[in-house]
């Protein structure tokens, strides 16, 4: 019997220790299954925080010049020493073992800085809270290799076609005492994601003046209008405008033509019609590329161009859809046969510009100024004293009527009457121009790369990334 009792005790402590060791495991299978789910929620969370941190630079880019970004350094704390390398370092606004490891709400001294240039963050990243998760993200902007359409050298401050990277690190804090590394007591999740970003620059014009149809209706009336093809780019309006030489500038027509026939005259007949139109006393108003008067036919230099997007205001679906878009961001937006007047319009100024839509005719009798891009959808008829900064979009009607006195265009105004068909196509028309009074039209590159800026840059990719599955792209 005592034997027998023995092997049950010695059974009975067998199975007690193999269930001991069940718990046991259960509990360590629990526990690292926890572990594993807190990490996948808190990853998940990180890459909300770089999302919502993308869509926020992403409207932050609007209206902001490309190159000042890409130019201008900021030097971003370093805290771990002698970091882990990471295939595409120069694309990360901040090194990952920092965002890894660091706690920047209570950040330890930094043991260097670390010089970004095309950094949309402040040097310690950007704060996001919502009700569903909190975080931080750093952001940085960088060009792709682009300068060989244009016959340039290699340079990463210097966009030419309006793509760029936007790489964003999203961070969701750790838990204080989750472990310790690096001086820390926090361990972050982090997601990264890169996005490849287009701004569209179809209406990156190289006139002050440009007209598309076969042939025009043009009427110039007087001998106190000014069309200066020369790029003013750089100087102020006062300059401008108050007197200036234009030896040395950049050349450009006075009115650019254009026509998309290959082989049967292109803008042929528009050159014709305009330069038709000028009495002998009027051909030295309008200046630029090409003799006086500067009227040419500029189509093939729009096929001809690297802007791949140049050729996009020959298409007349595009136009309309362009057109049609805008009613969603527009920050003016004006029914068909909308007047204007008194002495304070303001459709904008050069440091807050804007998009206007007209929606059909508008007209201008009052006074004022505008900056940014106007989308006419009809006859646009200026009759007073108006100053325009940026982009002229006359897409519909496609008629300029400009009357009166003191009128001053800085940038760059484009003419076609396009409509749009019961299927949805679209038919080009013939275009009218009726200049009379002291209007004056001036050249000026960068303010229509302002213009066009304000227009929602297209998201061509968006993915996350890892050290292990970089983007195979190439870049600056």
């Amino acid at each position: 019997m005592r034997n027998q009792r023995g092997i049950a005790l010695v059974v009975a402590l067998i199975l007690a220790v193999l269930m001991s060791l069940l718990a046991l495991s259960l509990t360590l299978s629990s526990m690292k299954e926890a572990a594993t789910s807190n990490e996948f929620e808190n990853h998940e969370k990180a890459l909300l925080v770089a999302d919502a941190g993308f869509n926020e630079v992403k409207q932050m880019l609007r209206g902001r010049n490309l190159d000042q970004i890409l130019r201008t350094s900021s030097s971003v704390p370093r805290y771990v020493a002698n970091p882990s390398s990471w295939p595409t370092a120069v694309r990360m606004p901040v090194l990952p073992i920092d965002a890894r490891n660091i706690d920047f709400d209570s950040p330890p001294s930094s043991t260097s800085g670390r010089n970004v240039t095309g950094l949309m963050t402040p040097p310690l990243g950007r704060l996001i809270t919502t009700s569903a998760y909190s975080g931080r993200y750093f952001a940085k902007l960088t060009d792709n290799e682009d300068e060989g359409p244009w016959g340039l050298p290699d340079d990463p401050r210097t966009d030419h076609d309006g793509f760029v990277y936007l790489r964003v690190v999203g961070i969701q804090r750790g838990h204080f005492g989750e472990v310790n590394t690096h001086g820390t007591q926090v361990k972050n999740s982090v997601a990264v994601v890169e996005v490849q970003l287009k701004r569209d620059m179809t209406f990156a014009l190289e006139s002050p003046l440009s007209v598309y149809g076969q042939n025009v209706t043009s009427n110039f009336s007087g001998n106190s209008f000014d069309l200066d093809g020369y790029d003013h780019s750089g100087m102020t309006y006062n300059q401008v405008v108050g007197g200036h030489s234009d030896q040395d500038l950049p050349a450009f027509p006075g009115i650019s033509c254009l026509y998309d026939a290959a082989g049967q005259g292109d803008a042929a007949g528009g050159v014709a019609a305009v330069t038709g139109s000028l009495s002998d006393q009027q051909q030295n108003n309008i200046v630029g590329e090409g003799g006086t008067p500067s009227v040419r036919d500029a189509t093939q230099d729009v096929r001809d161009s690297p802007n791949t997007d140049a050729i996009n205001i020959f298409d007349g679906n595009f136009l309309v859809n362009f057109a049609n878009s805008m009613a969603a961001v527009a920050d003016y937006k004006y029914p068909a046969g909308a007047s204007l007047s008194g002495d304070e319009i303001e459709l904008g100024t050069s440091e807050n510009p804007k998009i206007t839509l007209a929606l059909g005719d508008l007209q201008l009798n009052g006074s004022g100024e505008g900056a940014g891009i106007m989308i006419v959808r009809g006859t646009l008829d200026i009759g007073g004293s108006f100053t325009y900064d940026g982009v002229i979009l006359v897409l519909g009607e496609g008629e300029l009527r400009l009357h009166g006195a003191n009128k001053s265009f800085l940038g760059g105004i484009y003419v076609v009457n396009v409509t749009e068909n019961a299927d949805g196509s679209a038919t080009f028309g013939r275009p009218a121009l009726d200049i009379q009074g002291n209007s004056r039209f001036y050249m000026k590159s960068d303010s229509i790369a302002m213009g066009y800026s304000l227009l929602p840059m297209r998201v061509l990719s968006w993915r996350e990334v890892t050290p292990e599955i970089e983007p195979l792209l190439t870049s600056n």
